[in-house]
């Protein structure tokens, strides 16, 4: 699955397959070559596969 990925400070896992939006940023998934990453944690992931994160 593509999209946005980030990790939280506690460790939780946080994935926005389509926009992040922030009060100083947007990500979108159409342009998500233009960005220059992290973005504020933010990284594009080609293949998130959110079973392999569970225990």
């Amino acid at each position: 699955m593509k999209g946005f990925i980030k990790t939280t400070e506690t460790g939780e896992v946080l994935f926005a397959p389509n926009f992040v939006s922030a009060r100083d940023y947007e990500l979108l998934a159409e342009n998500h070559e233009e960005y220059t990453y992290p973005v504020d944690g933010w990284e594009w992931v080609e293949d998130y596969e959110p079973e392999l994160l569970t225990p």
